[in-house]
């Protein structure tokens, strides 16, 4: 709780810029939106953005699942609830926190891009690191919910990737 506390406390513009955008749509969706970009900078034709999109909705699916299994097999609190006082961003969700969902799916999305597009792998990585911290500092969730999440959204994006080079896939 007191790390929430100092990460409410310190937050900095960068920061309330960066939760506000993390907190802007279904991380899924934003991590879509980093997948085209990539796409259409790297000129994929039809067949190769197929398989990318593939792998990735295939990772981001398995993390929302493994995040919400984790969510309601642990059912930590949130901060608010332990602290009523806290100075959260935006309203906090109604379910259990640990571990970050957000923080799982932005991990398993960026391992799979990160893997089909190599050159931009720190970037990659960098946001979904980005998307991970951005719930501590809009004071929804502890850091062992954004730790945990990341730590299970890379292990799943490793996986998906694993099966799709055993099935010829990847």
């Amino acid at each position: 709780l007191t790390a929430v506390q100092e990460a409410v406390a310190g937050r900095t513009m960068a920061q309330v810029r960066a939760a506000n955008f993390w907190q802007g749509a279904p991380a899924s969706t934003v991590w879509d939106a980093f997948a085209m970009d990539l796409i259409s900078r790297n000129g994929l034709d039809l067949p190769h953005a197929s398989q990318a999109l593939a792998l990735m909705g295939v990772a981001i699916a398995d993390a929302e699942v493994a995040a919400w299994d984790g969510k309601y097999a642990y059912w930590t609190a949130r901060p608010i609830t332990v602290d009523p006082d806290l100075d959260v961003l935006f309203p906090t969700p109604p379910f259990p926190s640990y571990p970050s969902a957000h923080a799982t799916v932005s991990n398993a999305a960026a391992v799979v891009l990160a893997h089909l597009f190599p050159d931009e792998e720190l970037d990659l990585l960098a946001l979904a690191t980005e998307a991970a911290a951005s719930r501590a500092w809009g004071g929804i969730h502890f850091p062992i919910d954004n730790d945990a999440g990341q730590v299970l959204g890379r292990n799943v994006g490793y996986l998906v990737l694993e099966k799709a080079r055993q099935d010829g896939a990847g």
